[in-house]
């Protein structure tokens, strides 16, 4: 790809379904080829949240696997993934 865009989106604890309604929309109405789209592990809640407790924990990495599946079964293989590492660990870029 030598123009385009990249489209980062932050899979949250608890709305995999979401991310991968976004995954289809995204097959379905934007021109493949140009655009790299960044799937990111990295949510990290800091205090706990009374109003929405469903993101007071890390994402688990079926959650995330379940995305990537999903984005590669659709064929959106452009694209930028991170590593899940052990607890305490930085996130690495595959």
């Amino acid at each position: 790809m030598v123009s385009g865009v990249i489209i980062r989106h932050l899979v949250l604890p608890g709305h995999r379904d979401d991310s991968i309604a976004l995954l289809h929309w995204m097959k379905d109405n934007l021109p493949s080829g140009r655009y790299l789209l960044s799937l990111m592990s990295q949510y990290t809640p800091y205090c706990p949240n009374p109003d929405y407790p469903e993101l007071n924990r890390r994402i688990t990495t079926y959650e995330y696997n379940r995305v990537i599946d999903t984005a590669l079964s659709l064929g959106l293989t452009q694209a930028i993934c991170s590593k899940k590492q052990r607890k305490g660990r930085i996130y690495a870029a595959l």
